[in-house]
């Protein structure tokens, strides 16, 4: 695994522990939470398993033999999820 791998993961679970923090200390409400957790555990997804996640994908769709996703792809998308959902949720809730 490379640095920026490492470097990927550990900043996703900081970033989670952040959203943790802010929905245990009320500053998310209930209504918040449960899209903001979906994003969140979507996002830590991608991001720690961008291979096997990548890989599989090329199972779905209408032809088997689609190439597979590279893994920086499948990591951005997460990152997408983890920093886009939340930012979207509180948009639309006000």
């Amino acid at each position: 695994m490379s640095l920026s791998g490492i470097i990927s993961r550990v900043l996703g679970v900081l970033v989670a522990v952040a959203y943790l923090c802010l929905a245990s200390t009320g500053y998310l409400t209930p209504n918040l939470a449960g899209p903001i957790l979906v994003g969140m555990v979507l996002g830590l997804l991608l991001i720690w398993f961008p291979e096997t996640i990548g890989g599989a994908l090329e199972h779905f769709g209408p032809r088997r033999t689609a190439p597979e996703n590279p893994p920086f792809v499948v990591a951005l998308a997460g990152w997408l999820f983890l920093l886009g959902v939340p930012v979207v949720v509180v948009l639309l809730s006000k």
